[in-house]
């Protein structure tokens, strides 16, 4: 549902409002005034954090994010399933 780029000193942080994890959680959070900043903070923090620790550890950022997405498609499945 996230993805990221480096160029030029810039971190470019893209949400995928197609994703299941967008229309489920993201998209009412970020319309909610009072949880879109820390929301926002918390993302470009995670994505900054990966970003930093890819360079020396590309092996393990790997296997986490890979991790972390498994994780969020289970918890997305379990979420369909109790919500129809």
């Amino acid at each position: 549902f996230i993805d990221y780029s480096f160029a030029a000193g810039t971190l470019s942080i893209i949400l995928n409002a197609k994703h299941d994890f967008f229309d489920i959680l993201v998209e009412k959070i970020i319309e909610d005034e009072d949880s879109k900043v820390p929301f926002e903070l918390f993302v470009m923090a995670v994505i900054k954090s990966i970003k930093d620790l890819n360079l020396e550890y590309t092996d393990a950022m790997d296997k986490l994010m890979e991790k972390i997405n498994r994780r969020i498609t289970y918890d997305i499945m379990e979420y369909k399933k109790l919500n129809g």
